[in-house]
């Protein structure tokens, strides 16, 4: 090494010593005029001009060309004298009031000076700088300086901190400084807070976290306030405006007040829907302890609005609305057109029945008949269990067509056409008989409390009924579930002067196809007629009328028929054509009734095509 002046041995001191440039001892103006100096040469004299203590890398060697003709302080000569020595490739760096020569291509290594203000700095010493940045991220500054530096620069980012570390000549290190100052300011803190209308402030912060972790890097911050329920909020302008957007989408009402959702059925009863819905929540309660979330539900009916009143987590309710969705929908009615007759025992093959079963009571079908109280002749219902029902179709035509045949049969009796319309799997029922009293106790006084004389009674209903389940399948076809029982009061008499019914029935379940026509029969009883022969006007006589006339009993054999005609009403186009197909049978028998008798202008039914729905206001 080249010591030029004198050396002080004891110049270590701290490394954050201020850089001093010494006052020359006269005010005197330098003139630099220098063509191919030796760089020794001028080192040498600005040591002597500014009182510095320099030390040379003894690689330290050129000739160098300095003009300025213009006198300068000596201060303005050290700043040239610096500029030169990075113009040739050399750097400077001074410690404990010593400076260092050296080829800048050993700037990153060797050691500088820690400074803490440029204000009476060198533009080409080699300095460490430490800056805190306050409110951007020191890495996001590092990718913004990095290619600021020169090669023989040196910058680095402390995360604790938020700091960054410069080393470079200090004319570089203050342009960086300077620069990112502006840029720290420009990214001052700007807290927002955004209120929260409708949802749960630490529940979005969780939720903009996760979804922004990996996109806003350390720049950006959210904290929920959990009492004013408010999002606080700062950060660059790019990632707040996109947060303020996510929090709009996510800021947003719950229909039906939350995790409590009342849904009105159109169709089916809220007490039938109550136990499928209570199942299912039970189910998914379970499952969701399983899963640690205790969340209760709750579900409740209201029968006078037919709703429906659920509370539960708002995927719950989803899942429960959807159910419902699907089964609370409009159902299929079913016309059932029956036909009940009894008829002599070879008239199912006059009108041309095609029978295809033959059930026993023990295969589905149920025949009974005479049971009373006591008393009861069965041989009726052994011969109606031994013939078993039978099930056939009828094809020739519709069922006005068969009730027309029907009627002109002498050896028919129609005992009723009912017509209803039932829902799908909903039971109908027709009666058509008396309500008839039966005795079940009576007393003569001596045993009672009063010491009158009492008799209890109950009520059944006796004559025609029809209780038909319709149930819609794939394919239009219907199962039918029918049960058919003809109860009437027999002659006969007890003892104790009871009532004796005979009761003929028939249940079964068969399947049929829309708009077919069922013909169940085989139901056969005995029917015991008086035939008297008898001379004209003698058989008349009192007394003496017995010897000209003759009482014979014959028994005649009757089947109980039903036809049954079932059709889907699916749509409203079906059901105005039934309606329609009714209401003019109904006309045409009016007509028929009236005519010769009254005036058919004043009495007939207006057309069926002047009937219009009113409209709902």
């Amino acid at each position: 090494m080249i010591l030029l002046l004198a050396f002080n041995a004891t110049a270590t001191t701290s490394a954050t010593e201020t850089i001093q440039t010494p006052t020359p001892s006269t005010e005197e103006l330098l003139t630099i005029n220098m063509r191919d100096a030796d760089i020794g040469s001028v080192i040498q004299w600005i040591a002597e001009q500014t009182n510095k203590k320099i030390v040379v890398d003894p690689r330290v060697r050129a000739k160098v060309t300095i003009l300025a003709n213009k006198g300068m302080t000596a201060n303005q000569a050290f700043e040239v004298f610096l500029a030169m020595l990075d113009v040739y490739g050399y750097a400077v760096t001074e410690t404990g009031g010593i400076l260092r020569i050296f080829p800048a291509v050993q700037a990153k290594s060797s050691p500088k000076q820690l400074v803490e203000n440029f204000s009476a700095l060198g533009g080409g010493e080699q300095i460490l700088y430490v800056f805190k940045a306050e409110n951007v991220s020191a890495n996001r500054l590092l990718e913004v300086l990095k290619p600021l530096l020169p090669s023989s620069g040196y910058i680095a980012a402390y995360p604790q901190s938020n700091s960054l570390i410069i080393a470079d000549e200090a004319e570089n290190v203050k342009r960086l400084v300077a620069l990112v100052r502006k840029i720290d300011a420009s990214g001052s803190i700007d807290i927002e807070v955004i209120n929260l209308l409708h949802a749960d402030a630490e529940n979005v912060s969780g939720l903009v976290l996760s979804l922004l972790s990996d996109t806003t890097g350390e720049t950006f911050s959210i904290a929920p306030d959990i009492r004013s329920n408010s999002l606080l909020m700062s950060g660059d302008a790019a990632t707040t405006r996109r947060v303020r957007q996510l929090v709009k989408q996510l800021d947003q009402p719950i229909s039906d007040n939350g995790n409590t959702r009342v849904v009105y059925l159109h169709y089916l009863e809220a007490k039938e829907v109550l136990p499928i819905l209570k199942g299912m929540g039970a189910a998914m309660q379970e499952n969701n302890r399983n899963a640690g979330d205790s969340s209760d539900i709750s579900i409740e009916a209201s029968e006078s609005s037919n709703a429906l009143v659920m509370t539960a987590p708002p995927s719950m309710l989803d899942v429960m609305s959807r159910v419902i969705e699907q089964i609370d929908i409009r159902r299929a009615s079913i016309l059932v057109e029956a036909i009940i007759v009894e008829v002599s025992k070879d008239f199912s093959q006059t009108i041309g029945v095609e029978w295809n079963t033959s059930l026993s009571a023990n295969d589905g079908a149920e025949a009974l008949t005479n049971f009373g109280l006591r008393n009861i002749d069965e041989s009726g219902a052994v011969s109606l269990l031994g013939a078993g029902l039978n099930l056939g179709f009828y094809r020739n035509g519709s069922l006005r067509v068969l009730a027309q045949a029907i009627a002109n049969e002498n050896d028919a009796n129609i005992l009723s056409s009912p017509r209803i319309m039932t829902m799908d799997n909903e039971e109908a029922e027709i009666l058509v008989g008396s309500n008839v009293p039966f005795i079940t106790g009576q007393s003569t006084g001596s045993s009672s409390s009063t010491g009158d004389p009492f008799t209890t009674i109950e009520r059944h209903d006796i004559g025609l009924t029809l209780k038909i389940t319709p149930q819609i399948n794939e394919g239009d076809s219907i199962t039918l579930d029918i049960l058919q029982e003809v109860e009437t009061i027999s002659e006969a008499t007890t003892v104790a002067n009871d009532i004796v019914t005979n009761k003929r029935s028939i249940k079964t379940k068969v399947i049929v196809e829309d708009d077919a026509i069922l013909v169940l029969g085989g139901l056969v009883s005995d029917d015991t007629q008086e035939l008297v022969s008898k001379v004209p006007f003698l058989g008349d006589l009192p007394l003496l009328g017995g010897l000209f006339r003759t009482t014979t009993d014959t028994v005649v054999k009757k089947n109980l028929m039903v036809f049954i005609h079932p059709v889907i009403v699916d749509s409203d186009q079906i059901s105005d054509n039934v309606s329609r197909k009714n209401y003019d049978l109904m006309k045409s028998l009016q007509e028929k009734y009236n005519t010769g008798k009254f005036s058919v202008d004043d009495t007939a039914l207006p057309d069926f095509n002047q009937f219009k729905p009113q409209e709902k206001k």
